[in-house]
């Protein structure tokens, strides 16, 4: 990378854009770009960062105040309508309005998806996807196992309230150890828990309690990014209300919305504007 970089240098034909996946394979690629691009004003340079460990990252930390974060999303289904305006598919616009909306839950918005017919492959592409996004996250993790069953638990109770220490204790009281761990403490849990709705797979939305003005800890619910996702773990039931508020969730992050769950008096409202720096 760094032999690209200098090419770039003394080759000066306008503006030029780097797109660069897994970086994390290059060592040291932090200071790489923060020494070739310092005063390389005409090289944009973006790169795809692991989610994990993107907030405890050295290679991060040397490029700080000279980056931007941006946040990508698959198509939201205004964006999926408008892709097949452009570009124009019979199967697609034959369906109704209702088997439209229902295409987009099954399979979302994920761009290679939507260049496809073949059902197998949308799957395929679906299922690489999830699972190369996930395995990314937890294959250094001890209980990988243990990790991959709370990433399925949390996309099948998608707009469903989660609590972290009442699921502790049904992990430790589970008979049937389907989570394949014993003595599951709260930090450990917590550990898991905060990669896990890091990547980009699962959205967390958090509570407040309107009447105190405060955020309740310990209490959250969870959407998924694209609705493909849900799909590979509970197809049944893809036109949910949950998944409903899933697509509204996500269309406020697009818009950089920051929103909660309200409470007041044990009742709920589902989206309400959050001003606590927690999310």
């Amino acid at each position: 990378m760094r032999k690209v970089l200098k090419s770039l240098k003394y080759d000066v034909k306008g503006d030029t854009y780097l797109f660069i996946d897994n970086i994390e394979y290059v060592k040291n690629w932090g200071s790489i770009l923060k020494y070739s691009c310092k005063y390389q004003r005409h090289i944009t340079v973006f790169v795809a960062v692991k989610n994990s460990n993107k907030y405890m990252n050295d290679d991060l930390r040397e490029i700080l105040g000279y980056h931007c974060e941006i946040e990508v999303f698959p198509f939201s289904y205004k964006e999926y309508l408008e892709y097949y305006k452009i570009n124009p598919n019979p199967k697609i616009n034959n369906l109704n309005e209702k088997e439209l909306f229902e295409e987009y839950q099954q399979y979302g918005g994920l761009p290679e998806v939507l260049e496809t017919d073949d059902i197998t492959y949308k799957l395929r592409i679906i299922n690489w996807a999830f699972e190369n996004t996930r395995n990314q996250n937890i294959y250094n993790l001890y209980f990988i196992r243990f990790a991959k069953s709370l990433t399925k638990r949390l996309i099948e109770t998608t707009g469903e309230t989660f609590s972290t220490k009442i699921f502790q204790k049904f992990v430790n009281q589970d008979s049937w150890r389907q989570y394949d761990m014993f003595d599951l403490s709260y930090d450990l849990l917590l550990h898991y828990y905060s990669i896990i709705t890091s990547m980009d797979i699962i959205k967390r939305c958090g509570n407040i309690d309107l009447v105190g003005d405060k955020f309740i800890m310990d209490e959250y619910k969870h959407y998924v990014s694209d609705p493909s996702f849900f799909a590979l773990c509970r197809y049944s039931q893809i036109n949910s209300k949950e998944m409903l508020e899933s697509r509204i969730y996500m269309e406020f992050l697009r818009r950089n919305f920051n929103v909660a769950r309200g409470i007041i008096n044990n009742e709920e409202i589902t989206f309400v504007h959050n001003n606590f720096i927690l999310k």
